[in-house]
């Protein structure tokens, strides 16, 4: 997939500046990222590869408190 190293490229980089949590699988070939702000998990939506040429069918980000919120690049 020649995308890939642009997404992991993104993903150190974000990794590197300390706003990363965690992140990791899921059983369901989804994955979570666990991020100290909502402002960093929408900059990375925003930079991401993956999301930007459409490899991610959805995603949304949820606040602390639970709340879906949906992302909207355009």
């Amino acid at each position: 997939m020649a995308v890939y190293p642009r997404h992991k490229k993104v993903a150190e980089d974000f990794i590197a500046k300390g706003v990363v949590l965690g992140v990791g699988p899921f059983t369901d070939r989804g994955n979570m990222a666990i991020f100290k702000s909502r402002k960093d998990a929408e900059d990375i939506a925003k930079a991401d590869p993956f999301i930007l040429e459409g490899l991610v069918k959805s995603h949304v980000i949820i606040s602390r408190k639970g709340r879906r919120v949906p992302i909207r690049l355009a």
